[in-house]
């Protein structure tokens, strides 16, 4: 169980106000005042239900789909205390509302209204001049990608945290983590600026310098890391998500690529994943005469890096895996490190994580800590002690006697179609290895999310498993049948030993308690998460307990 930090709410001055607004404040009151960006947490500032403290916060009144903080304004008004907000959003609000213009004009005229320009611009400003964050304190690794970004992230810091016996922040789906505690606050993988921005003042105030972190599309699109940036910019691959938010793949690309263009330090090294169609988009994106560039892939992909992109960059490197194998035992790797000219260095790795496609992200990890100056050996000496990242290709063991008769169970969280068909592979090749047994692959789609993609997965899924159970993910607002069926829709071939099963206990308990001691059950889509969403509720839902909970055969 990981333990909670929570992060302090940021206060300013009126005189720090006065450098955000258009508006001069005249009559400043000695006090610090809370900054206050959610509604939600209004009710603190309240002597009783209806009246605040006065000079207590300043409220930035956001426009969001469901609220307007604009509604709030006479209120927080009346009560002296300070808002926030542009002059169109609050005429957009006045009109809607008919107020009148002596109103207007007396909210415009009030000492305690702030006009600003951009509202979510004038929080970012007024938490950068309360913080005082200097970036050059900080090393800041980002990962961008659509499959492999929290493993490498996860990776990164345990090979730097076991190297330099520091502490690092993680940010990305696992929460934002220091050591074996989580920070209470956003529950989306890349947190907004003024989230980050309390993170980084944490972090500052703790000495804690080194930062790993996923930057999703999402992320990247709404601008959350704002202008911060970062030393080593990561891609791992490009494939098929999010087109729901995005339209496009290219919308989808060019999200990611912002990473490379606008938040890489000019001296910055850019890490890249050759393994996929895209990774030319990202040398594009990232080359500049100042910068470092290490890719990763074969041979053949080394000589392809190297003469298109060698005069494009200060410095460039090459991290070629010579030979790999992959089994329940981890990975095995010889690799090369060499620029145009020579080999640098030859080393091994070993490592107890399964999968090949998990040896990129490790080696897109061992890059990023070499361009940090670490030995070569050092860093290897690590890789032969990582520990196993949650929900990602994660063997679920139980303890007890007679295990050998049962099958091998896999969790992983992978739920786009290029996820799915890795996850796949990775258990065919083990078996294959093993020269016996069946795969039987358990997994769903999320509802509310990129439709496109269901039937892709059933096509996947059916095409490369020996018998395939089809059940639910996090159904969220859609009909979990209807979910099923758009995955069935992509199913034409071993459509006899496809079945459906809605309640995802009873489709993971099916898929165990019909396998042999020589199977593999892969169960896909929700990996560490600890719940499922049904409507707009969480309920408690841990794939890995439950398997473990069915191989001991407990009752439910």
């Amino acid at each position: 169980m990981l333990n909670s930090i929570n992060l302090k709410i940021p206060q300013c001055s009126p005189e720090d106000l006065n450098r955000i607004t258009n508006k001069k404040i005249v009559n400043l009151k000695e006090c610090k005042l809370e900054i206050v960006i959610n509604s939600k947490e209004l009710h603190k500032y309240k002597r009783n239900t209806n009246t605040y403290i006065e000079n207590s916060f300043v409220y930035f009144a956001r426009v969001g789909n469901k609220f307007d903080g604009n509604s709030l304004i006479e209120e927080i008004l009346n009560s002296n205390n300070y808002i926030a907000s542009t002059k169109k959003n609050l005429l957009l609000f006045a009109t809607k509302n008919k107020m009148s213009e002596e109103t207007i004009n007396n909210i415009l005229s009030h000492e305690y209204f702030l006009l600003v320009d951009n509202i979510e611009e004038s929080i970012n400003k007024i938490l950068e001049i309360v913080f005082k964050i200097d970036s050059n304190k900080f090393n800041t690794i980002a990962v961008t990608g659509t499959n492999g970004k929290t493993s490498t992230v996860q990776i990164c810091s345990q090979i730097y945290e076991n190297i330099t016996q520091k502490d690092s922040l993680r940010i990305g789906t696992l929460g934002l983590q220091i050591k074996d505690k989580v920070i209470e606050s956003s529950h989306v993988t890349t947190p907004d600026y003024p989230t980050f921005l309390q993170i980084l003042n944490y972090c500052n105030s703790s000495d804690i310098n080194q930062i790993i972190m996923e930057t999703t599309s999402h992320g990247l699109s709404e601008n959350r890391i704002g202008k911060w940036l970062v030393d080593i910019a990561i891609f791992t691959n490009l494939t098929q998500d999010h087109l729901d938010y995005h339209g496009t793949m290219e919308s989808y690309r060019n999200a990611k690529l912002k990473l490379f263009k606008s938040n890489l330090k000019q001296n910055g090294c850019a890490i890249f994943c050759l393994n996929n169609s895209e990774w030319d988009f990202f040398c594009d994106a990232a080359k500049s005469p100042s910068r470092t560039a290490i890719g990763i892939g074969e041979a053949n992909q080394g000589l392809v890096f190297f003469n298109k992109y060698s005069s494009q960059y200060k410095n460039i490197f090459f991290i070629e895996i010579k030979e790999s194998k992959s089994n329940l035992l981890g990975n095995f790797a010889s690799i090369i490190f060499k620029n145009p000219q020579t080999i640098i260095k030859e080393f091994e790795v070993k490592t107890p994580l399964i999968g090949q496609f998990q040896l990129y992200n490790i080696l897109c990890s061992v890059a990023a800590m070499i361009y940090q100056e670490f030995e070569i050996k050092t860093i290897c000496e690590c890789l032969f002690n990582l520990k196993n990242i949650p929900g990602r290709l994660e063997v679920v063991k139980n303890s007890e006697k007679e295990t050998h008769k049962q099958p091998t169970v896999i969790i992983d969280y992978a739920h786009s179609p290029d996820a799915l068909e890795k996850a796949i592979q990775v258990c065919s090749q083990i078996l294959r290895a093993e020269g016996r047994g069946n795969l039987v692959t358990v997994f769903g789609c999320g509802g509310d999310r990129d439709k496109s993609k269901r039937p892709l997965m059933g096509h996947i899924a059916a095409e490369l498993s020996d018998r395939v159970i089809v059940t639910s993910d996090n159904p969220r607002n859609e009909d979990p049948d209807s979910i099923i069926d758009e995955i069935f829709s992509g199913i034409n071939t071993n459509t006899e030993n496809c079945i459906r099963e809605k309640d995802r206990r009873k489709a993971i308990e099916l898929a165990i308690n019909s396998s042999t001691e020589f199977d593999i059950v892969l169960v896909a889509g929700k990996g560490h998460e600890d719940y499922q969403i049904i409507g707009d509720k969480k309920f408690p839902f841990s794939d890995p307990q439950i398997a473990l909970s069915i191989l001991k055969k407990e009752k439910c």
